[in-house]
């Protein structure tokens, strides 16, 4: 998720904010990494240091009211959806997508951006959700915020109608979201 998520982040806080949040990154973290480069240099085909992206957040985030975070979150998950899922993949993803499916293939879709973590998504009914992601390493309460409002996003992108968060908790090592539509 930290390539898909580094034109977000430039976009939202700006070059020089950028460079500087990079300047608090432990130097044996940055090898390979250039903030001013495309996608942050990052390969997709390479896992890098949950840490690069706990420090950037934390910095970045330092000076932004708490009150916005939920927004910011779902502004990032909706780039890296829109990232992932557009064009014809959209189209198909609209079409063919349904709850019980996007619960089969959950921990598929985790495993495409992390490397730690148990994912399961239990169907309380068949209008409600509840997503859980347990032993999570690289846990980051802003990056668990984008998780949660990119599943919202991702009902929604099924043709869902409603969708929204009806309760959620961080707490690691297991994290939360129940989600409901009409």
């Amino acid at each position: 998720m930290f390539r898909e998520l580094a034109p977000w982040i430039n976009r939202r806080f700006g070059a020089g904010a950028v460079r500087a949040a990079f300047e608090s990154v432990p130097d044996e973290l940055k090898p390979g990494l250039d903030p001013a480069a495309a996608n942050f240099g990052a390969l997709p085909s390479t896992w890098y240091d949950a840490r690069i992206y706990q420090q950037l957040f934390d910095t970045l985030l330092a000076r932004q009211p708490e009150v916005e975070r939920d927004t910011l979150a779902r502004e990032a998950g909706r780039a890296v959806l829109d990232h992932t899922l557009h064009g014809i993949y959209a189209k198909l993803f609209q079409l063919m997508a349904t709850p019980p499916l996007y619960a089969r293939y959950a921990q598929k879709m985790w495993d495409t951006h992390y490397d730690t973590g148990i994912v399961s998504v239990v169907h309380r009914s068949p209008t409600v959700a509840l997503h859980r992601v347990n032993g999570w390493a690289g846990h980051h309460s802003f990056v668990c915020a984008i998780n949660r409002q990119s599943g919202a996003i991702v009902y929604s992108k099924m043709g869902l109608m409603n969708v929204r968060i009806e309760n959620q908790r961080c707490s690691p090592p297991i994290c939360e979201a129940l989600y409901a539509w009409d």
